[in-house]
């Protein structure tokens, strides 16, 4: 394609350094062909090509590059050749392919790279109007249901790389439940990218009135590629009474640099439970947020986090309370090892309107290495009176005597350290609704724990030894 040769948007550079990919008028018209997409979608993607364009670099001592390792992030040295291009990808392992809630599904999707593998939908749900489509056949057979909602909560001018996400985005899934219809087993779906340079994906789910449903995603891909970036949007639109329950497994292959967009509204009187696990990627930097825009309107929001290696992760969250009565309760464990970094910004936010507000955050680590670093900056922006919003932070190592009394009582140190490790997860995991992720959440966990040791060994003052090449992703069997 000499996208190179093409580029109209020359190299963009930051105060601080960081480097946009350079893309072209070509490229993003091609993928705009390649995907197949309607007009109305070809016209956003060029809009979003226009703001892109417009809108420089973040600076790297921002905190979230700053700790990210925004140097380190490989824009100026991707294959963009890649984009627009279909190919021959390797498949998902049959342990990524298997439903993530056990047979007790209501439907999977499964997207390696551009090509639809596995679609499945109960009878029962597609006669009752449930819409669970890739996002671009979607946009095709029901634009009246993807047209005006997509890029409604994350739109391409939130910042440079929702934009950037906006013009790329390649593949991505839709699921929308109608009013009133309540989805009794959990879906799932699974995006496996295994090509290299830069990509992005979306999801967007739309729950109407009164709907429920449960949402398993996962992200996954080969551990060994060439270093890659994925850029993704996800969007969770909780209509009036709905119920949403949503849960997000990240877990790219160590050689993914991971930059996501997550957001969620929840209207009067709707739940969101949204659980997540991050566990792979080399470096990911995740804004995400709730607004809960109505009367009574609640979310549920918790997981886990699980780095080692020269794996980092930065964070920023917002408990956004726009009107009466609203709750949130967020609640996050992190384990890191070898030396690996986190740092996390969160706030809660209550509006003048929002009285009665119950708010509560709290983000929890565990360092098993000394030289993982752990840095949490919580906050609370409180505009109302007649309001509860507390929040909580802890940082602490294994606990030696811990260690001790179980390695007393004749288990392994290996073994001690993971019970304990297990242990500080158990609350969160337990968060998880369904019994079938939970299980493969703690496989993930376990094949993580099987990698600390030498960080467990400089806790209790034994000699280091090195590691051997880091595992960023758990895998599953």
């Amino acid at each position: 394609m000499g996208a190179r040769r093409n580029a109209s948007n020359k190299l963009q550079t930051g105060a601080g350094g960081i480097r946009l990919p350079p893309l072209s008028d070509i490229q993003v018209e091609a993928l705009g062909r390649e995907t197949g997409e309607p007009g109305w979608m070809v016209d956003d993607r060029r809009a979003a090509w226009q703001r892109y364009r417009r809108m420089p670099p973040p600076a790297a001592d921002e905190p979230a590059w700053r700790e990210g390792g925004a140097r380190e992030f490989p824009f100026s040295e991707l294959n963009l050749e890649a984009l627009a291009v279909s190919g021959k990808g390797k498949r998902a392992p049959a342990g990524w392919l298997k439903p993530a809630a056990g047979a007790d599904t209501g439907g999977q999707l499964l997207l390696e790279d551009r090509t639809t593998h596995t679609l499945i939908l109960d009878e029962t749900l597609a006669r009752a109007g449930v819409v669970f489509l890739p996002l671009f056949q979607a946009a095709k057979e029901r634009p009246e249901l993807v047209r005006g909602v997509l890029g409604s909560i994350v739109p391409a001018e939130t910042d440079v790389f929702a934009a950037l996400a906006s013009v790329v985005f390649d593949v991505g899934f839709f699921l929308h439940v109608p009013k009133g219809v309540r989805i009794a087993q959990p879906l799932h779906t699974l995006l496996w990218s295994s090509g290299e340079g830069l990509r992005a994906w979306r999801l967007l789910i739309h729950l109407d009135e009164g709907a429920e449903a449960s949402l398993i995603h996962e992200c996954a891909s080969p551990e060994r590629n060439p270093d890659a970036v994925r850029l993704d949007i996800v969007e969770l639109i909780v209509g009036r009474g709905a119920a949403l329950r949503f849960f997000l497994n990240q877990a790219w292959g160590g050689n993914i640099f991971r930059i996501g967009h997550e957001r969620a509204v929840v209207d009067r009187g709707g739940t969101l439970t949204w659980g997540f696990a991050h566990i792979g990627a080399r470096r990911a930097v995740t804004s995400a947020g709730v607004d809960l825009a109505d009367k009574g309107a609640s979310v549920r929001w918790s997981g886990i986090q699980f780095l080692n290696g020269k794996q980092s992760s930065v964070a920023k969250t917002i408990q956004n309370h726009a009107m009466p009565d609203t709750g949130s309760d967020f609640l996050c464990k992190s384990v890191l090892a070898g030396e690996a970094r986190s740092h996390w910004q969160g706030m809660v936010r209550v509006a003048p309107e929002a009285a009665g507000s119950d708010g509560y955050q709290s983000s929890r680590y565990l360092l098993c290495s000394a030289k993982a670093k752990a840095e949490a900056v919580p906050g609370l922006e409180i505009l109302s009176d007649d309001v509860r919003c507390t929040h909580g932070v802890t940082i602490g190592e294994l606990d030696p005597e811990e260690l001790f009394y179980l390695r007393s009582r004749g288990i392994a140190e290996t073994e001690a350290s993971r019970l304990l490790v297990g242990g500080f997860l158990e609350d969160a995991l337990a968060r998880i609704p369904e019994e079938a992720v939970r299980q493969r959440v703690h496989l993930a966990v376990d094949a993580k724990m099987k990698t600390m040791e030498e960080g467990t060994a400089a806790v209790v003052g034994k000699a280091a030894r090195k590691d051997p090449e880091p595992e960023p992703r758990g895998a599953l069997s």
